[in-house]
C-alpha cells in the first residue's frame, strides 16, 4: 500500500479536532507583544522585537503555548535578522503560592521550553539554523474579562551559532561555533477566550 502524506495529515487533523472539542474555549488564549531585544555578545540593543503566541491552560496552574518571534539586530559592523518558534510549558506562579490569586487581577506566569531559531546575517546569504532553549517570566494584569496586559522578560539560548548577531562569522573570534544569548523585554496583550 502506497504511503499518502495527505491522508495521514487529514487523519491527524481529525483526531486533534475531536480531542480538542472536549475542551473549554476559556482555556485557550492568544498573545501579541513588542519591545526590546538585546544580544549578550556582541552587545546590541534594539527596539525591534515582535512576538505572537497561542496557548492552552490545562487548569489554573499549568499550561502550554506555541510562540513565534522576530528580532532585528544592527550595529556599526553589520546586521542580522533572527526568527524563532518554540513550544513552552507554562506555570502560574501566583496560584502555586497563593490559591486566592486565581480570583485576583494580577498573576505572574513562568514559561520555559525549546524550539528552532534561524539567524540571517548580512555578511552571507545563508540561514544559520539552531536549536534553542528559552525561559522567561510574564506578569499579567487583567484589564477586562478576557483581556490582560502582559510584560514579558525572556532569555533565549541558541546552541550552535556560526554567525554573531551583528552578522559577522563567529570563527573570527573563536575556532568553533558559539552559544548565542538573546534577551527580550516586551509589552503586549493576552486575550483569553470567554464562554458566554
Amino acid at each position: 500500500m502506497k504511503f499518502k502524506p495527505f491522508n495521514c495529515s487529514f487523519t491527524l487533523l481529525l483526531l486533534l479536532i475531536l480531542g480538542f472539542s472536549q475542551l473549554s474555549y476559556s482555556q485557550f488564549f492568544v498573545e501579541t507583544k513588542a519591545g526590546l531585544n538585546a544580544s549578550i555578545s556582541p552587545k546590541i540593543y534594539n527596539f525591534s522585537h515582535i512576538g505572537f503566541g497561542v496557548g492552552y491552560m490545562h487548569n489554573s496552574l499549568v499550561g502550554v503555548k506555541i510562540d513565534y518571534a522576530k528580532d532585528d539586530f544592527s550595529n556599526a559592523n553589520g546586521f542580522s535578522n533572527s526568527k524563532r518558534a518554540d513550544v513552552q510549558l507554562m506555570a502560574n506562579l501566583s496560584n502555586l503560592i497563593f490559591d486566592k490569586s486565581y480570583y485576583d487581577s494580577f498573576f505572574v506566569l513562568a514559561h520555559a521550553g525549546m524550539g528552532m531559531s534561524s539567524l540571517q546575517p548580512s555578511s552571507a546569504n545563508v540561514s544559520d539554523t539552531n536549536i534553542n532553549f528559552m525561559m522567561g517570566i510574564t506578569p499579567k494584569y487583567k484589564i477586562i474579562d478576557g483581556l490582560d496586559l502582559i510584560v514579558d522578560a525572556s532569555l533565549v539560548m541558541n546552541t550552535n551559532q556560526n554567525y554573531n548577531f551583528d552578522g559577522s562569522p563567529t570563527y573570527q573570534d573563536l575556532a568553533v561555533p558559539q552559544v548565542g544569548y538573546l534577551f527580550n523585554l516586551s509589552v503586549g496583550l493576552m486575550y483569553r477566550f470567554i464562554e458566554y
